[in-house]
């Protein structure tokens, strides 16, 4: 039997937890929801295994025509550059996708994105596609550019093939509860050493674009610290600091420890993270550049969502495609009574000393 209009929309809303009748002209393309944590206490929101994907190819009246063979590289297909590739390769295999597509025409002007979303989800519907038989359901219309998303939720719309895997990874990410980052810029410096968060300019992702996640304007894998949010990393990949003393990390995607936080006890933001990156196809760094030779620097606020603030760590320098600290640069906040500093780094991973409490940093290579 078909639903109504009114019963699909209702069944949407109840789907993705809310629902905003907005412009596709908004400042932010996440629409917040509140759909709990699924363990009260743990923040964590886990998306693992195979998951259903109901893709709609939507033409309205005023929508420019859509390159089928385009969207299947851009998401279904297991090249690199799909969706699908990019989600195997952040999650380590722990996060795939099965794929249903369709088309749909709806002969009249496109009507802004939340009525869209209803209109498509309709449309598809008449063919024996419900989207609430999917885990997720996403939209792609051929107009000006731009998307909204549920942000945590199951459900996106994409406007525009200008852009590649970054463009639903982006959507995507809000999905899954990853919320538009900043940067800390213009940290005050001394020599070697930058302070942060105190005295710090915050910036929005435009233009202090975080090269490291799509979701901050990016192209890079997800950060660490979404993975472990997602499900992606387990406790034996991750860590919280503790202690003064000489950390390993491994490179992120690879083997050892993938992501270190240290907690900014009674402070916000309330965590730091730390990961290290090597050259990949969607980490598209050169051998020799800042990305892929420091260690990335990111703090952090985790529950409900993820929200992070990178941290700038070359202030002396325009730019924030700059941003890790590096080898024998160190990163002090006073605030929280912890110092960060980046000891080597290799192929392989990076040497980090740590102080927590107001200690004294340890030697990077104590006396034997």
């Amino acid at each position: 039997m078909k639903l109504s209009a009114a019963l699909l929309l209702s069944c949407l809303i109840a789907t993705t937890m809310a629902y905003a009748n907005a412009p596709d002209a908004v400042n932010n393309d996440a629409i917040l929801t509140d759909i709990p944590l699924p363990e009260t206490g743990v923040d964590q929101r886990p998306v693992v295994g195979e998951k259903t994907v109901l893709l709609i190819a939507t033409h309205w009246q005023d929508s420019k025509g859509i390159d089928m063979q385009k969207l299947y590289a851009d998401t279904a297909s297991e090249q690199p550059g799909s969706l699908s590739d990019y989600i195997r390769q952040a999650s380590m295999g722990k996060l795939t996708f099965k794929w249903t597509t369709t088309t749909v025409r709806i002969p009249t002007p496109y009507p802004g994105w939340a009525t869209a979303i209803r209109e498509a989800a309709e449309e598809a519907l008449k063919q024996g596609h419900d989207f609430k038989q999917y885990d997720f359901f996403m939209v792609i219309e051929n107009g000006p550019g731009g998307g909204q998303a549920w942000m945590p939720g199951s459900s996106l719309i994409v406007r525009g093939q200008y852009g590649g895997h970054y463009l639903w990874a982006h959507e995507f990410g809000h999905n899954l509860g990853f919320n538009h980052g900043e940067t800390y810029t213009k940290c005050p410096k001394d020599n070697d050493t930058v302070f942060a968060p105190d005295q710090c300019e915050i910036k929005p992702a435009i233009p202090a674009t975080d090269t490291g996640d799509p979701v901050s304007q990016g192209r890079g894998l997800y950060p660490a610290n979404y993975r472990w949010y997602a499900g992606w990393l387990d406790n034996s990949q991750v860590a919280v600091i503790e202690r003064s003393g000489i950390y390993r990390l491994g490179v992120l995607g690879q083997s050892g420890p993938q992501l270190y936080l240290i907690n900014r006890t009674g402070l916000t933001p309330r965590q730091i993270a730390l990961e290290y990156r090597q050259p990949s196809y969607y980490d598209n760094f050169p051998p020799t550049d800042n990305r892929v030779n420091g260690v990335w620097v990111r703090y952090t606020n985790i529950g409900g969502t993820v929200s992070n603030i990178q941290l700038d760590a070359t202030s002396e320098t325009a730019t924030t495609s700059d941003p890790t600290l590096q080898p024998g640069r160190t990163l002090v906040d006073d605030s929280a009574k912890i110092k960060v500093k980046v000891c080597s780094t290799d192929t392989s991973g990076a040497s980090i000393a740590v102080s927590v409490g107001g200690e004294t940093l340890p030697d990077c290579d104590p006396p034997t």
